[in-house]
């Protein structure tokens, strides 16, 4: 995978976020409309995912951890304890934490070369 290359797998995920978006937009609902968001911005963040586990190198490994302590801070603010006041919060944390584990936690070689070693 190149970087700045756009696969199927990202119009693909681009797609169900707007779709997602396009429903919130209609909802009367405040939870449904959090939880589309969740799902909109999940399936935008699935190609991000992807690259960081691929090509970790090629990410900014202080940003995410900066991002992750923000979320753990923006956690930590919440005066409310409701569905409303912690899920986007939630969600954000674990994106970031995911991300910070995938740039963090040592791997004895990426999953590109696990799969190009199997095809040989």
């Amino acid at each position: 995978m190149r970087p700045g290359m756009t696969t199927p797998f990202d119009y693909a995920c681009g797609a169900c976020s707007l779709a997602a978006l396009a429903l919130w937009a209609v909802t009367g609902d405040p939870v449904a409309a959090i939880m589309l968001s969740i799902v909109a911005d999940a399936a935008a963040a699935l190609p991000t995912l992807r690259k960081t586990w691929l090509a970790p190198a090629t990410e900014d490994r202080s940003a995410y951890l900066i991002s992750f302590v923000g979320m753990i801070l923006g956690i930590l603010s919440v005066r409310e304890t409701t569905f409303a006041a912690y899920a986007f919060n939630a969600y954000l944390l674990g994106v970031s934490g995911t991300l910070v584990l995938i740039l963090y936690l040592p791997r004895s070689r990426s999953l590109a070369e696990s799969c190009n070693e199997g095809r040989s």
